[in-house]
């Protein structure tokens, strides 16, 4: 996998360009590298995509975590809401790279 710079130049590309219309030439391009030394990294650009998501995910796992015994639901600092609703808005907010 692309180191942490690198993958984030990579998810710019991805972000500036759009999902379907970024190539792994633009990539290389952009990391001042052949495309064959992208191949060496990664298989394609949904590895790279899926590797942005989870690093995404984890990120709001350690704040989420941090979050725990700092009030909530329970505290009433957190009101209930259905958890179909806060998965969509999670899915959403991770959603910027495709597009």
């Amino acid at each position: 996998m692309l180191q942490c710079g690198k993958l984030w130049t990579a998810a710019q590309a991805l972000y500036e360009i759009g999902f379907h219309n970024t190539s792994l030439d633009d990539i290389a391009r952009r990391l001042n590298v052949t495309k064959p030394t992208i191949y060496c990294n990664v298989r394609n650009k949904e590895e790279i995509l899926f590797e942005c998501v989870r690093i995404g995910l984890e990120m709001l796992d350690e704040v989420s975590n941090g979050l725990m015994g700092h009030g909530g639901i329970a505290e009433g600092c957190i009101a209930p809401r259905d958890p179909k609703i806060a998965a969509f808005t999670v899915a959403g907010a991770l959603s910027w790279i495709a597009r």
